[in-house]
């Protein structure tokens, strides 16, 4: 085992504490025989090149935890792909001694985007993110980049809320609430935790919005809402871009159900009897 791949290594078992995955001998063979030796001996190389790479910098404990995570994440990913017979894109793995791989350049954005991610269960989308681009057949660089940019600035409950939407669409949860918000916060008691969080979940809906990954639809038509206030939760769907990012994090396996539905039912308010607070629908 060469001095590369045992850094790698030992910066991946870092990331245990977050992964809960025992680490052991499989993962040497996962980096320097399976996937290399499935998908080309390239993919092995760039992951433990570029892991160890940045375990050569200096890193708090906590850094290099939650970059072993994403390295973890991505590896298991990659590995799931290269299994059922993926093709990655080689193309982008090839490098010169002047020119990194586009591989490269995009593996290590997203261990940095990792080692600054307070939100821990984003490691695993990130992780995920790139082994998808890693093998996605036409993608181009300007575009993943966008894309892990996209998962960097959103929190992890824009992301749920996305899934929630999908989820509704397939039927897996009630329709959300056709009360516009403007209207439900004249009637929001402050001390309310639940209505409280309704509200600035629109806030972060209408920040999405921006970013072209929900739109608004009644009545046969896009709406194009000026405020937050303006919002109505049934009237929320996806966009393109916001499809295609669920695709690319496996939304399905990587979200678990009880965050995403947590969303979901904060999407559901209503005007009580009372109208001291505002109360969430339950199915």
């Amino acid at each position: 085992m060469n001095d590369e791949l045992k850094k790698a290594i030992k910066l991946i078992k870092a990331g245990s504490e977050i992964t809960g995955a025992a680490v052991g001998g499989a993962l040497s063979g996962i980096l320097s025989g399976p996937i290399g030796g499935a998908a080309g001996s390239v993919l092995g190389y760039v992951l433990t090149k570029t892991i160890g790479d940045i375990a050569c910098r200096v890193l708090s404990k906590r850094e290099r935890a939650k970059i072993g995570a994403a390295s973890y994440y991505a590896i298991e990913a990659i590995k799931k792909r290269v299994d059922e017979g993926a093709p990655p894109r080689k193309e982008w793995f090839a490098s010169t001694k002047k020119q990194t791989s586009t591989a490269e350049e995009l593996f290590e954005n997203i261990l940095l985007v990792g080692k600054s991610e307070h939100e821990e269960k984003k490691l695993k989308l990130l992780g995920i993110l790139f082994a998808n681009i890693a093998f996605h057949p036409f993608m181009s660089k300007e575009d993943a980049n966008l894309q892990i940019r996209r998962v960097e600035e959103l929190s992890y409950r824009q992301i749920c809320m996305l899934a929630a939407i999908a989820h509704r669409d397939h039927g897996d949860t009630d329709q959300f609430s056709d009360l516009k918000a403007g209207e439900a916060l004249n009637i929001i008691h402050k001390n309310k935790q639940d209505a409280r969080d309704a509200m600035t979940l629109l806030q972060e809906a209408f920040e999405m919005y921006l970013k072209a990954l929900i739109e608004f639809y009644s009545e046969g038509r896009y709406l194009e809402p000026t405020s937050w206030k303006k919002l109505v939760p049934a009237e929320f769907q996806l966009s393109i871009e916001g499809t295609a990012l669920l695709q690319l994090i496996d939304w399905i396996d990587s979200i678990e159900k009880e965050d995403w539905y947590k969303v979901a039912q904060l999407l559901k308010y209503r005007i009580p009897k009372d109208p001291r607070a505002i109360d969430l629908r339950s199915d």
